[in-house]
């Protein structure tokens, strides 16, 4: 396959529905989607390239595979925190589901309970009658280390907790 060749059939289509004013939302979030699923699944294929190749070429690979982890990552941490924000703004009452159980939901974190800490999210989700957004499910993949699920947790927990004012009352 010629990569560089889908690369510029991608960014052509993207550039006519720019230059033929005809941009559909749906189109550009689709784009998105597959982009983050491709950077996933590339994620777990260089996982398995390093771990199956030998010598100097195993040891490339892992740097690689190191590398663009920690991309991916920082990524979905910047995402999650601007995700929590955006529900804090939109969704008082779903954030206000989620922050009576903060505490709870960041000792569970802490230890490491992902089952558990999905099960709590999923609850205060649907006591809201809303999907849990992909995103924040995807913290729960096994793809990443136990360290990573907590600092990827605590992003999107930091930023739906609600702070104290000076005058004592909450503010969120």
């Amino acid at each position: 396959m010629d990569f560089e060749q889908w690369k510029q059939e991608l960014t052509n289509y993207c550039n006519e529905r720019i230059q033929s004013n005809s941009v559909r939302y749906n189109d550009f979030k689709e784009i998105i989607e597959i982009y983050n699923q491709i950077g996933l699944e590339l994620q777990s294929i260089l996982e398995s390239a390093a771990k199956n190749s030998q010598g100097n070429e195993k040891r490339k690979l892992w740097t690689l595979y190191e590398d663009f982890s920690k991309r991916n990552i920082s990524n979905l941490h910047d995402k999650l925190n601007k995700l929590a924000y955006s529900l804090k703004q939109n969704d008082k009452n779903l954030t206000d589901a989620v922050n009576k159980q903060i505490y709870r939901i960041m000792e569970k974190t802490r230890l490491g309970l992902r089952s558990e800490v999905a099960n709590m999210l999923v609850r205060a989700f649907a006591t809201q009658q809303k999907a849990v957004p992909e995103l924040l499910m995807r913290v729960f993949n096994p793809i990443y280390s136990d360290e990573e699920f907590k600092v990827l947790m605590y992003s999107f927990l930091g930023g739906i907790v609600k702070k104290e004012d000076d005058e004592g009352g909450q503010q969120s």
